[in-house]
């Protein structure tokens, strides 16, 4: 199924926000919701026209009135399904879930169906629209725990430069066997395996 994505502003609102400046600083202050960085890879990925010329390079400078388009095509294969989600909150521009245990976030070949990202599309189905489908992060199958989810990509902005910045921090909890010491802490690097990425 495919869904086609527009985003556009006039030539009026344009003259008043740019004046002689390159197109990805344009494009951040006339679409707010999106990060600078990810305008900058619409511009790449040739999503982005200026006077119904398509535009490649961010360094580009406009002069003010001109026509810009933003027009994204994606292909959206995901099965919304109706399984039940522990909402913990939910407003406008967020929501917060309680993920249980051997449940699969995100679709891939092996789990096509079942996953949290199923659920949200069926209950959601607006976060079609916003890139990652609003996830901000994810937990393993096996791993149950608080997960945060954008509505907008205004909020998802500013959530995955919240974690960033550690305005958001995660915390895990683990049981261990053995004896260990109370208010003992285990510091080592960890890294992705290099065979076994997953």
């Amino acid at each position: 199924m495919k869904k086609n994505f527009t985003l556009q502003k006039n030539k009026k609102i344009i003259n008043n926000l740019i004046y002689k400046q390159r197109l990805d600083k344009a494009l951040s202050k006339l679409f707010p919701e999106y990060s600078r960085s990810k305008l900058k890879n619409f511009i790449l990925k040739s999503y982005v026209s200026v006077n119904n010329t398509i535009v490649t390079s961010p360094k580009k400078y406009v002069i003010g009135g001109e026509y810009i388009k933003i027009q994204i095509i994606k292909q959206q294969n995901h099965t919304s399904q109706n399984i039940k989600l522990n909402i913990i909150y939910n407003d406008h521009d967020i929501i917060v879930i309680n993920k249980p245990k051997n449940t699969v976030v995100h679709t891939e070949k092996k789990n096509e169906i079942g996953t949290i990202l199923n659920s949200l599309l069926y209950y959601y189905p607006s976060i079609s629209k916003i890139s990652r489908y609003g996830i901000i992060h994810r937990l393993d199958k096996d791993t149950s725990g608080i997960m945060l989810i954008a509505k907008t990509e205004f909020s998802q902005n500013r959530l995955i430069n919240d974690m960033k910045n550690k305005k958001i921090y995660k915390e895990y909890e683990s049981i261990v066997i053995g004896n260990i010491k109370n208010n003992g802490s285990i510091i080592e690097p960890i890294k992705r395996h290099k065979k076994k990425q997953k």
